[in-house]
């Protein structure tokens, strides 16, 4: 990053950003490099619930960063919509996050109402240049976030894995270790069998929901320097396209290939983990970590106010784990009684501690 976009940094702190995606991956990754910077964010998973978050509490975010693509309604639709509400009483930053930077497609984005834009997959000193040339200072300048005032710890990964740009990962997560082994372990988990879906799809001749798949497989792989998967999914997208039926049979052979060699990654980093944090030992508190994580589904989902008592026990008992980060935002979402996104990172903690725990008892059978 360049040291006069790094020295300017701090005037982003305490600056509010929607983050409209669809991709829960992408989400994540976005939220992380802002949060880093002290910025405070939002998530929303498509265009309407952009608008309707705007609708609520527009007034309070100053920044807007849009993917066009996405089920529901697509960011062309959505900032139209907010700018039709805003009227004459404000005007609130939108970048646009697009894949493709046609001409044609940029000429939409001014059309929209948008009022610049960033390349796909997400470089960091771009995404910072945009935001400190559209984000207005805020009284809030130089508050630390919650995310920023707790350091990451920083864990070695090997020089190399295949499938994977592992410097160009990192450098997107601002050298965040953990989290990108977390981002590369839950892709392979999400996408187990997507080759197997998308031949089923070429089978019925179903293109354009082929080049749909394509496209947001390369997305979050591009974000994720999962480099071989982003290049085969976007010239599978590309036939989808042209209408090249056997081209893009080849590309999913390939593409089969590709996904195999990051699950193996993705296997290394799961175990690695695993022989690292030492939170589901048999002398560490796992069933009681996991109880209490259930218990507080049940309340979150209830929107039950006993659950901001109880997640501080919850986040003394994951400190100075790798899971650290994420109960600190779980506690932070009760705060603000924002329960449905409290439920959400309940979710993933469940799913990454049994994850774990899946792991080490694989490790174990295997050692003599």
């Amino acid at each position: 990053m360049l040291i006069s976009t790094k020295d300017k940094l701090h005037t982003l702190r305490g600056a509010r950003a929607l983050v409209v995606e669809d991709q829960p991956l992408n989400q994540e990754l976005i939220r992380e490099i802002l949060e880093r910077a002290g910025m405070e964010v939002e998530c929303a998973g498509n265009g309407r619930e952009a608008v309707s978050a705007m609708a609520d509490h527009g007034e309070s975010l100053d920044v807007i960063l849009m993917d066009l693509q996405m089920p529901v309604m697509d960011g062309y639709d959505a900032t139209r919509l907010i700018r039709e509400r805003e009227g004459m009483t404000g005007r609130t930053p939108i970048i646009a996050m697009t894949a493709h930077g046609l001409e044609d497609e940029l000429e939409s984005c001014w059309k929209a109402g948008m009022d610049g834009h960033l390349a796909k997959p997400v470089n960091v000193e771009e995404l910072f240049h945009s935001l400190l040339r559209w984000v207005p200072l805020t009284p809030r300048a130089g508050v630390l976030s919650a995310a920023e005032a707790t350091p990451h710890a920083d864990e070695e990964l090997p020089e190399s894995l295949p499938g994977l740009d592992l410097a160009d990962g990192l450098d997107r997560l601002l050298g965040n270790t953990d989290l990108y082994r977390r981002l590369i372990i839950d892709f392979c988990r999400e996408r187990r069998g997507i080759t197997q879906e998308m031949k089923e799809v070429l089978a019925t001749g179903e293109l354009q929901r082929l080049r749909a798949m394509a496209h947001a497989l390369a997305g979050v792989a591009g974000n994720l320097a999962i480099t071989g998967v982003c290049v085969t999914a976007t010239d599978l997208e590309a036939a989808c396209s042209r209408g090249e039926t056997n081209v893009a049979e080849n590309l999913l052979r390939t593409l089969e290939g590709r996904l195999a060699e990051v699950t193996s990654s993705a296997g290394f980093l799961e175990k690695k983990r695993a022989w690292g944090t030492g939170v589901t030992s048999k002398a560490s508190p796992y069933p009681a970590i996991m109880s209490l994580l259930q218990e507080l589904s049940t309340l979150a989902a209830e929107h039950n106010l006993r659950s901001l008592k109880m997640v501080g026990r919850l986040v003394k008992l994951l400190a100075g784990t790798g899971y650290a980060p994420v109960a600190a935002r779980l506690a932070e979402s009760l705060e603000c009684l924002d329960f449905g996104a409290a439920y959400r990172h309940l979710e993933t903690l469940i799913s990454l501690l049994e994850g774990q725990k899946k792991a080490e008892a694989e490790v174990e059978t295997t050692q003599p």
